[in-house]
């Protein structure tokens, strides 16, 4: 690791701003080598390290391991995970005062719900995961995997197969 590399570290531990950490590093273009930078097995390294000193941690600690990660990731997929939604209401209150004169008043209540992530949150996950499992290079064919765009399929009719009109 260079000392450049090691100066962007300790920048960037003070603020978490990785453009100005590479700017103050001394990189002409902050923001590109900054994306470069946070890329790099060995900045990563060093940057996970310090974390770790600073918040003490020696396995199991504060920082999160690759395998707690990926076990989120998988859980959020699986929608096995969910989230808490605070919900706030008012309701009228009406009593009767010793003189018989009625008395309205109005109470805030708070109460919570647990909601399923939704479907972009699921896809995200499954996204990073994937992200994750084709970049070890493992299954070529994975790693390769990619979108195909067919053109329209269309009977000796004319109209769409597939599709009624």
């Amino acid at each position: 690791m260079t000392e450049r590399q090691q100066m962007f570290c300790r920048e960037y531990l003070s603020d978490f701003d990785a453009v100005r950490a590479a700017g103050a590093a001394g990189y002409q273009d902050a923001g590109a080598a900054a994306a470069r930078l946070l890329k790099s097995g060995s900045v990563q390294k060093e940057l996970a390290k310090a974390v770790s000193k600073q918040n003490g941690a020696k396995g199991g600690g504060e920082t999160a391991e690759r395998g707690e990660i990926l076990a989120f990731y998988t859980a959020v997929m699986r929608g096995a995970v969910s989230d808490t939604l605070i919900i706030q209401n008012k309701r009228k209150i009406q009593r009767t005062e010793s003189d018989g004169s009625k008395v309205s008043d109005e109470e805030t209540f708070i109460q919570t719900a647990s909601v399923p992530p939704k479907l972009s949150e699921l896809m995200g996950a499954a996204d990073r995961l994937y992200k994750y499992y084709a970049g070890l290079g493992s299954d070529s064919d994975e790693a390769a995997c990619g979108v195909v765009i067919l053109p329209e399929i269309r009977s000796d009719s004319g109209s769409r197969k597939g599709v009624t009109e």
